[in-house]
């Protein structure tokens, strides 16, 4: 996957680099141990301001703290150029990783950073003047983090890992486009790489440890989909299979046996288990262009059949609540002239409608309609990887977060209530948000 807010920046890099050193790391000191484990509360939401640096806010606004102060974007006018990008929380809500990248007088530099909020130290693991990293993933332990490079001279991209200790990071496999899961213990890593079978051969689903090494490599034909994943309690994959006539979402053990079909589709199909894994939620569209625009369906994950939910047509992406009882859901305003969500990213505006529905009940709430942030534009194709790596929601489920476009011009972060009980609520001037996990 290639996010699109950063294809200048791929192509601006790929210019200005002169030399293939990758730099290495300078020690680093130990970071500050986890706190105990404390019930589900608000959390932190991590945010990128529009001064182009990272920050931390609480959902009422308050307690507002600067992550970074050195930015300097391309339209500040100075001759260095510091950009922050790609917050992303660890799954102990203890560490916010992003990538910084330095462009001065024709060289460039890039950087993988993480901020321990408990120490407020901010820790370089990986750095190069040739590979550009984007997109994050941390493990489940929180002491690795997965992320995508683009190396010049080729298409592929690569998955690499680091380690908050400092130790090198490793490559770990090649391909493009790359959409992979952990494992739910760390150990392994499932993988889909190459898009589909109809469209590349080469295409496959296989499990990675996470040293690297190729564990298994199923002898499926992928269809159209783009993130894979893994049940809560580690014991199924989920994936997307090529069918004569229609697609079929699929599930099997670890080992590739015991395959069910869970579900058809006539395009295309994005998928999760909810985090307790009782539920699974679809969303599958009838055209294979224009993006994710289709209908939302969750599904018993124990007797799949007829859907226990459903809403139609005009859904873009979704999030499950880290209660497993609500999903979140973006759907495009049917008063939106605006065909496709392609479309609205290349306008750079649409009119989405922030929802949420309720799994038991199977009703829906309309919460906000928003012109969102570019930079949010550019996670919606995206959301089912993003699924794996970021959240809107807050610890409890309660609240979510989303960026919006303002009249003024102007860029906000929004904190809305679940339940719709309050009015939306704007915490910050900000293109980005996610919540952490804990």
């Amino acid at each position: 996957m290639i996010k699109p807010s950063l294809r200048w920046l791929l192509a601006l890099s790929a210019a200005m680099l002169a030399c293939a050193t990758f730099l290495p790391a300078e020690p680093t000191p130990t970071l500050s141990p986890p706190e105990p484990s404390e019930p589900p509360g608000d959390g932190v939401i991590a945010y990128l301001g529009t001064d182009g640096n990272l920050y931390m806010v609480d959902s009422s606004g308050q307690n507002q703290s600067a992550v970074t102060e050195d930015a300097h974007p391309r339209s500040s006018g100075a001759g260095a150029v510091t950009i922050y990008q790609s917050p992303t929380w660890s799954a102990d809500g203890r560490l916010l990783a992003f990538t910084r990248f330095d462009i001065d007088s024709g060289s460039s530099t890039a950087r993988l950073m993480v901020y321990d909020r408990n120490a407020s130290d901010t820790l370089e693991i990986f750095s190069s003047t040739l590979e550009t990293p984007f997109y994050l993933y941390w493990s489940p332990d929180s002491e690795r983090i997965t992320f995508l490079t683009s190396f010049p001279g080729t298409n592929d991209l690569n998955l690499r890992l680091a380690f908050v200790d400092g130790a090198e990071s490793q490559v770990l496999d090649m391909g493009q486009p790359y959409y992979w899961v952990w494992s739910p213990d760390g150990a392994q890593i499932f993988t889909h790489v190459g898009g589909a079978e109809q469209s590349n051969p080469e295409a496959r689903v296989a499990i990675l440890s996470s040293s690297g090494e190729p564990l298994r490599t199923f002898d499926f034909s992928p269809d159209f989909f783009q993130a894979p994943s893994w049940s809560p309690d580690g014991a199924q994959l989920m994936f997307g299979l090529h069918g004569d006539e229609r697609g079929s979402l699929v599930r099997m053990d670890r080992e590739g046996t015991n395959l069910q079909t869970l579900a058809e589709y006539e395009a295309t199909i994005a998928f999760s288990w909810s985090p307790d894994g009782t539920h699974i939620a679809t969303l599958s569209t009838r055209l294979l262009t224009g993006g994710f625009r289709g209908t939302l369906q969750v599904l018993s994950s124990e007797s799949p059949g007829d859907p226990l939910a459903l809403v139609p047509d005009t859904v873009v992406a979704y999030f499950w609540s880290p209660d497993s009882r609500k999903v979140a859901y973006f759907a495009l305003n049917t008063g939106d002239a605006i065909d496709a969500l392609a479309s609205a990213q290349a306008q750079g505006s649409s009119e989405l409608t922030l929802n949420v529905l309720d799994v038991e009940r199977g009703t829906t709430r309309l919460l906000a309609t928003f012109e969102p942030t570019r930079d949010f534009l550019t996670v919606i194709p995206f959301f089912d990887q993003y699924h794996h790596s970021d959240t809107i929601w807050s610890p409890d489920s309660r609240r979510l977060v989303y960026t919006a476009r303002e009249e003024d011009g102007g860029q906000g972060v929004w904190v809305v209530t679940a339940d719709g009980g309050d009015a939306p609520l704007r915490v910050a001037d900000g293109s980005l948000a996610f919540w952490s996990w804990k």
